[in-house]
């Protein structure tokens, strides 16, 4: 039996659902109990084969396709799909794509390429923004680690300086950091997205 999941916004408070189909014979059913619920109605089906969603897009009474919109993970919605279905709009929300049942559009296809492309970038995008992130982290422990060795080697090598057993603590522990620091800086270097920003900044770096 399908899962309905009520969600209400915390800003606006409209109130949509969210239908998870597990199994198209009985959609109808879930549908129609769905429908009985006040906002909009998101089917979820993401579990389901590519005949099975035609089956179920079939059964969404036309009256009530103003209402429903069917939600699909990027890897799940593909082009040849789309062919097989009804859709006059298809958009990008939370990461996902909802399409909307009716009168079926030509161009579908052709935004459907478009936002995959765009979210595709914005996927890659954000990848690099953490592999950014991730060398200025490493960055600044190799600052760390220099600014705290050289006060350790001075108290070492001052001999009638005790030495301080919580500065030594703190200058082994960072040491281990910044050798794992370099190590994920190293692995970062040699990935194919870490070798486009390196070679990003190289190109800014000649400007």
């Amino acid at each position: 039996m399908s899962r309905l999941i009520k969600v209400t916004d915390l800003d606006s408070r409209d109130t949509r659902h969210i239908l998870e189909v597990d199994a198209p014979d009985t959609f109808k059913r879930d549908l129609e109990a769905a429908l009985s619920e006040e906002g909009q109605i998101h089917i979820d089906v993401d579990v389901l084969r590519d005949t099975e969603i035609v089956q179920i897009a079939q059964e969404i009474p036309p009256e009530n396709r103003d209402r429903v919109q069917l939600i699909f993970s990027p890897e799940i919605l593909t082009e040849a799909l789309i062919d097989r279905l009804e859709v006059s709009d298809i958009a990008v929300e939370a990461g996902k794509f909802i399409l909307t049942p009716g009168e079926k559009n030509a161009a579908a296809g052709a935004r459907f390429r478009t936002l995959r492309h765009n979210m595709k970038l914005k996927n890659k995008t954000y990848e690099m923004e953490i592999i950014e992130s991730l060398l200025t982290d490493a960055s600044a422990e190799t600052q760390k680690y220099q600014e705290l060795k050289s006060r350790y080697d001075n108290l070492k090598a001052a001999a009638s300086v005790k030495q301080d057993a919580d500065l030594e603590e703190r200058y082994l522990n960072v040491m281990d950091k910044y050798k794992q620091a370099l190590e994920r800086l190293d692995r970062l270097r040699k990935s194919k997205l870490g070798r486009l920003q390196m070679a990003y900044w190289n190109r800014k770096g000649k400007h």
